[in-house]
Protein backbone atom coordinates (compact mmCIF):
# COMPACT_ATOMS: atom_id res chain seq x y z
CA UNK A 1 0.00 0.00 0.00
CA UNK A 2 1.19 3.41 -1.10
CA UNK A 3 2.21 5.80 1.77
CA UNK A 4 -0.07 8.62 2.97
CA UNK A 5 2.76 10.68 3.86
CA UNK A 6 2.45 13.66 1.11
CA UNK A 7 6.17 13.80 -1.13
CA UNK A 8 7.34 17.67 -0.93
CA UNK A 9 9.27 16.50 -4.23
CA UNK A 10 7.89 14.51 -7.59
CA UNK A 11 9.13 11.18 -6.84
CA UNK A 12 8.91 7.69 -8.41
CA UNK A 13 6.24 4.69 -6.95
CA UNK A 14 6.86 3.02 -3.62
CA UNK A 15 9.59 0.36 -4.26
CA UNK A 16 8.04 -2.99 -4.80
CA UNK A 17 4.92 -1.63 -5.39
CA UNK A 18 3.96 -2.56 -9.45
CA UNK A 19 1.82 -0.12 -11.47
CA UNK A 20 0.23 -1.35 -14.33
CA UNK A 21 -0.32 1.87 -17.48
CA UNK A 22 -1.67 1.39 -20.64
CA UNK A 23 -0.20 3.34 -23.25
CA UNK A 24 -2.13 4.16 -26.77
CA UNK A 25 0.33 5.66 -29.22
CA UNK A 26 -0.91 7.17 -32.71
CA UNK A 27 1.79 7.56 -35.35
CA UNK A 28 1.18 9.71 -38.43
CA UNK A 29 3.80 10.48 -41.07
CA UNK A 30 3.28 12.38 -44.46
CA UNK A 31 5.17 12.63 -47.25
CA UNK A 32 4.63 13.98 -51.01
CA UNK A 33 2.21 10.74 -52.43
CA UNK A 34 2.01 8.67 -49.36
CA UNK A 35 0.68 8.51 -45.89
CA UNK A 36 1.31 6.13 -42.72
CA UNK A 37 -1.19 6.13 -39.80
CA UNK A 38 -0.68 3.56 -37.42
CA UNK A 39 -2.10 3.28 -33.75
CA UNK A 40 -1.37 0.57 -30.78
CA UNK A 41 -2.16 -0.05 -27.55
CA UNK A 42 0.37 -1.56 -25.31
CA UNK A 43 0.22 -2.46 -21.33
CA UNK A 44 3.30 -2.21 -19.21
CA UNK A 45 4.12 -2.71 -15.97
CA UNK A 46 6.50 0.20 -14.13
CA UNK A 47 8.19 -1.35 -10.54
CA UNK A 48 10.86 -0.03 -8.59
CA UNK A 49 13.20 -2.93 -7.47
CA UNK A 50 15.35 -0.69 -5.39
CA UNK A 51 16.14 3.58 -5.05
CA UNK A 52 18.21 4.99 -2.92
CA UNK A 53 18.85 9.08 -2.97
CA UNK A 54 20.86 8.42 -6.45
CA UNK A 55 18.86 7.06 -7.87
CA UNK A 56 16.78 3.55 -8.90
CA UNK A 57 16.73 0.63 -10.88
CA UNK A 58 13.30 -0.27 -12.19
CA UNK A 59 12.12 -3.17 -13.88
CA UNK A 60 9.84 -1.99 -17.00
CA UNK A 61 7.60 -5.22 -18.44
CA UNK A 62 5.53 -5.04 -21.67
CA UNK A 63 2.68 -7.40 -21.31
CA UNK A 64 1.27 -6.55 -24.24
CA UNK A 65 1.36 -5.03 -27.37
CA UNK A 66 -1.31 -4.61 -30.20
CA UNK A 67 -1.27 -2.36 -33.17
CA UNK A 68 -4.47 -2.04 -35.18
CA UNK A 69 -4.09 -3.29 -38.57
CA UNK A 70 -0.44 -3.78 -38.91
CA UNK A 71 1.49 -4.18 -41.84
CA UNK A 72 4.20 -6.88 -42.08
CA UNK A 73 6.97 -4.77 -41.28
CA UNK A 74 5.43 -3.35 -37.58
CA UNK A 75 3.87 -6.90 -37.47
CA UNK A 76 7.70 -8.18 -37.26
CA UNK A 77 9.08 -4.84 -35.34
CA UNK A 78 6.19 -5.59 -32.59
CA UNK A 79 6.98 -9.60 -32.34
CA UNK A 80 10.66 -8.31 -31.75
CA UNK A 81 9.49 -5.93 -28.86
CA UNK A 82 7.44 -8.31 -27.10
CA UNK A 83 10.55 -10.35 -26.38
CA UNK A 84 12.61 -7.69 -25.66
CA UNK A 85 11.20 -7.47 -22.12
CA UNK A 86 11.46 -7.13 -19.16
CA UNK A 87 13.86 -4.59 -18.85
CA UNK A 88 15.82 -3.41 -15.88
CA UNK A 89 16.82 0.11 -15.95
CA UNK A 90 18.93 2.12 -14.05
CA UNK A 91 18.23 5.47 -13.58
CA UNK A 92 19.59 8.72 -12.00
CA UNK A 93 17.92 10.50 -9.25
CA UNK A 94 15.83 12.41 -11.40
CA UNK A 95 14.30 9.53 -13.50
CA UNK A 96 17.02 9.49 -16.85
CA UNK A 97 17.58 5.98 -17.55
CA UNK A 98 21.68 5.46 -18.15
CA UNK A 99 22.25 1.75 -18.95
CA UNK A 100 20.06 -1.74 -19.09
CA UNK A 101 21.26 -4.21 -16.30
CA UNK A 102 19.89 -7.46 -17.03
CA UNK A 103 21.48 -6.99 -21.29
CA UNK A 104 22.92 -10.95 -20.77
CA UNK A 105 19.85 -12.66 -19.96
CA UNK A 106 17.60 -10.68 -22.61
CA UNK A 107 20.73 -11.91 -24.97
CA UNK A 108 20.04 -15.54 -23.62
CA UNK A 109 16.20 -15.20 -23.98
CA UNK A 110 16.84 -13.37 -27.81
CA UNK A 111 18.85 -16.98 -28.96
CA UNK A 112 16.25 -19.08 -27.84
CA UNK A 113 13.23 -17.27 -29.61
CA UNK A 114 15.10 -16.52 -32.78
CA UNK A 115 15.04 -19.57 -34.20
CA UNK A 116 11.11 -19.46 -34.42
CA UNK A 117 10.82 -15.71 -35.75
CA UNK A 118 13.17 -16.53 -38.67
CA UNK A 119 10.93 -19.35 -39.41
CA UNK A 120 7.65 -17.03 -39.04
CA UNK A 121 9.01 -14.18 -40.43
CA UNK A 122 12.42 -14.87 -41.90
CA UNK A 123 10.48 -14.89 -45.94
CA UNK A 124 9.85 -11.39 -45.45
CA UNK A 125 11.38 -8.66 -47.50
CA UNK A 126 14.00 -6.99 -45.07
CA UNK A 127 13.15 -9.29 -42.58
CA UNK A 128 16.19 -11.31 -41.82
CA UNK A 129 18.50 -7.94 -41.44
CA UNK A 130 16.04 -6.35 -39.65
CA UNK A 131 16.09 -9.84 -37.02
CA UNK A 132 20.08 -9.45 -36.91
CA UNK A 133 20.00 -5.62 -35.82
CA UNK A 134 18.66 -6.80 -32.33
CA UNK A 135 21.36 -8.84 -30.53
CA UNK A 136 24.27 -6.40 -31.01
CA UNK A 137 21.86 -4.23 -28.70
CA UNK A 138 22.66 -6.51 -25.80
CA UNK A 139 25.91 -5.59 -26.00
CA UNK A 140 27.48 -3.88 -22.82
CA UNK A 141 29.10 -1.47 -25.45
CA UNK A 142 26.10 -0.38 -26.64
CA UNK A 143 23.52 1.92 -25.18
CA UNK A 144 20.37 1.87 -28.09
CA UNK A 145 18.65 0.53 -25.38
CA UNK A 146 18.88 2.59 -22.58
CA UNK A 147 18.78 5.50 -25.28
CA UNK A 148 15.05 4.66 -26.63
CA UNK A 149 13.79 4.41 -23.36
CA UNK A 150 15.28 8.03 -22.19
CA UNK A 151 13.97 9.65 -25.49
CA UNK A 152 10.89 8.04 -27.44
CA UNK A 153 8.77 4.91 -27.69
CA UNK A 154 6.00 3.95 -25.45
CA UNK A 155 8.38 3.19 -22.59
CA UNK A 156 10.02 6.28 -22.65
CA UNK A 157 6.53 8.08 -21.47
CA UNK A 158 7.01 5.92 -18.21
CA UNK A 159 10.35 7.60 -17.95
CA UNK A 160 10.03 11.19 -17.35
CA UNK A 161 13.23 13.17 -16.22
CA UNK A 162 11.22 15.40 -13.62
CA UNK A 163 11.55 13.41 -10.43
CA UNK A 164 13.32 15.64 -7.58
CA UNK A 165 11.35 18.81 -8.62
CA UNK A 166 9.54 20.59 -5.96
CA UNK A 167 5.68 19.43 -6.03
CA UNK A 168 3.96 22.24 -4.37
CA UNK A 169 6.44 25.18 -4.41
CA UNK A 170 6.82 25.22 -8.24
CA UNK A 171 9.85 24.14 -9.61
CA UNK A 172 11.56 24.16 -13.17
CA UNK A 173 14.50 21.70 -14.82
CA UNK A 174 16.02 21.82 -18.82
CA UNK A 175 17.42 18.69 -19.90
CA UNK A 176 18.38 17.29 -23.27
CA UNK A 177 16.34 15.00 -25.35
CA UNK A 178 17.39 13.20 -28.90
CA UNK A 179 14.40 11.65 -30.76
CA UNK A 180 16.00 9.63 -33.33
CA UNK A 181 14.17 8.98 -36.90
CA UNK A 182 12.42 12.00 -36.51
CA UNK A 183 12.82 13.51 -39.19
CA UNK A 184 13.49 10.55 -41.83
CA UNK A 185 16.65 9.06 -40.57
CA UNK A 186 17.69 12.23 -38.80
CA UNK A 187 17.31 12.69 -35.13
CA UNK A 188 15.90 15.87 -33.45
CA UNK A 189 18.22 16.95 -30.58
CA UNK A 190 16.05 19.29 -28.35
CA UNK A 191 15.96 21.00 -25.02
CA UNK A 192 13.32 20.05 -22.61
CA UNK A 193 11.82 22.26 -20.42
CA UNK A 194 10.10 20.65 -17.78
CA UNK A 195 7.63 22.99 -15.05
CA UNK A 196 5.80 21.25 -11.91
CA UNK A 197 2.59 23.77 -11.43
CA UNK A 198 2.65 25.45 -7.79
CA UNK A 199 -0.09 23.84 -5.93
CA UNK A 200 -1.40 23.31 -2.39
CA UNK A 201 0.65 22.20 0.11
CA UNK A 202 -2.09 19.30 1.07
CA UNK A 203 -2.73 18.49 -2.60
CA UNK A 204 -2.85 14.72 -3.61
CA UNK A 205 -1.46 14.96 -7.11
CA UNK A 206 0.96 17.62 -8.66
CA UNK A 207 0.90 18.74 -12.60
CA UNK A 208 4.01 18.85 -14.39
CA UNK A 209 4.25 20.19 -18.41
CA UNK A 210 7.12 19.39 -20.19
CA UNK A 211 8.00 21.86 -23.75
CA UNK A 212 10.99 20.61 -26.33
CA UNK A 213 12.56 23.42 -28.55
CA UNK A 214 14.98 22.36 -31.00
CA UNK A 215 18.13 22.78 -30.06
CA UNK A 216 19.56 24.41 -33.41
CA UNK A 217 23.25 24.31 -32.65
CA UNK A 218 23.40 20.22 -32.79
CA UNK A 219 20.50 19.47 -35.51
CA UNK A 220 22.34 18.34 -38.24
CA UNK A 221 21.19 20.42 -40.85
CA UNK A 222 22.62 19.42 -43.99
CA UNK A 223 21.43 15.52 -43.21
CA UNK A 224 18.06 17.04 -42.88
CA UNK A 225 18.05 19.28 -45.87
CA UNK A 226 19.69 16.12 -47.76
CA UNK A 227 16.62 13.94 -46.78
CA UNK A 228 14.46 16.63 -47.51
CA UNK A 229 16.02 17.17 -51.52
CA UNK A 230 15.57 13.29 -51.71
CA UNK A 231 12.03 13.93 -51.18
CA UNK A 232 11.32 16.50 -54.24
CA UNK A 233 13.40 14.38 -56.08
CA UNK A 234 16.66 16.52 -56.51
CA UNK A 235 19.72 17.54 -54.74
CA UNK A 236 19.74 20.26 -52.18
CA UNK A 237 22.06 23.15 -53.44
CA UNK A 238 19.61 26.15 -51.89
CA UNK A 239 18.78 27.74 -48.55
CA UNK A 240 17.10 25.44 -46.06
CA UNK A 241 13.76 24.68 -45.90
CA UNK A 242 11.92 26.00 -42.68
CA UNK A 243 11.85 23.76 -40.12
CA UNK A 244 8.87 23.22 -37.75
CA UNK A 245 9.36 21.40 -34.57
CA UNK A 246 6.63 20.63 -31.41
CA UNK A 247 7.31 18.31 -28.61
CA UNK A 248 4.93 18.84 -25.34
CA UNK A 249 4.41 16.41 -22.39
CA UNK A 250 2.24 16.71 -19.74
CA UNK A 251 1.50 14.72 -16.71
CA UNK A 252 0.06 14.07 -13.35
CA UNK A 253 1.74 12.24 -10.40
CA UNK A 254 0.35 11.40 -7.17
CA UNK A 255 2.45 12.94 -4.14
CA UNK A 256 2.00 9.94 -1.69
CA UNK A 257 4.10 7.38 -3.49
CA UNK A 258 1.25 6.39 -6.28
CA UNK A 259 3.84 7.62 -9.55
CA UNK A 260 2.21 8.54 -12.53
CA UNK A 261 -1.03 9.06 -12.46
CA UNK A 262 -1.89 10.11 -15.86
CA UNK A 263 0.12 11.82 -18.92
CA UNK A 264 0.48 12.47 -22.79
CA UNK A 265 3.34 13.08 -24.63
CA UNK A 266 3.46 14.62 -28.17
CA UNK A 267 5.91 15.28 -31.07
CA UNK A 268 5.01 17.20 -34.15
CA UNK A 269 7.34 18.25 -36.90
CA UNK A 270 6.39 20.00 -40.30
CA UNK A 271 8.15 21.21 -43.33
CA UNK A 272 5.98 23.11 -45.89
CA UNK A 273 4.21 20.59 -47.86
CA UNK A 274 7.28 17.96 -48.34
CA UNK A 275 7.09 16.33 -44.82
CA UNK A 276 4.62 16.00 -41.90
CA UNK A 277 5.13 13.68 -38.34
CA UNK A 278 2.72 13.90 -35.66
CA UNK A 279 3.13 11.13 -32.97
CA UNK A 280 1.59 11.35 -29.72
CA UNK A 281 1.11 8.34 -26.50
CA UNK A 282 -1.34 8.71 -23.87
CA UNK A 283 -0.81 6.74 -20.57
CA UNK A 284 -3.41 5.82 -18.25
CA UNK A 285 -3.31 3.89 -15.30
CA UNK A 286 -4.52 -0.04 -15.86
CA UNK A 287 -5.80 -3.15 -14.38
CA UNK A 288 -6.35 -5.64 -17.40
CA UNK A 289 -4.97 -6.26 -21.01
CA UNK A 290 -6.73 -4.38 -23.83
CA UNK A 291 -8.81 -5.95 -25.77
CA UNK A 292 -7.95 -7.89 -28.18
Amino acid sequence: MSTSVISEHLALPAAGEPRTYTVHTRTEIRVPGHQFIQTSTALLRLTVLQADPTGALLEVATLALRPDAPTPQVALLTAIACQQTPLHVRTDAQGTPLHITNKAALATQWQQVLPELLAHYGAQPGAAALLALVAPQYDETNDQLAQGLMHQGAGAVLLPDFYGLHSWQGDTRTVPKTVRQALGPVALPLHVSWTAAPADVFAPAAEVEGIGRLDRATFDEGASQAFLASLRGEVWTGPPAPLNVFWRAQYTVGRRGQGLLAGRQGLRVAVDKLYFADISHVVRPATSLPPA
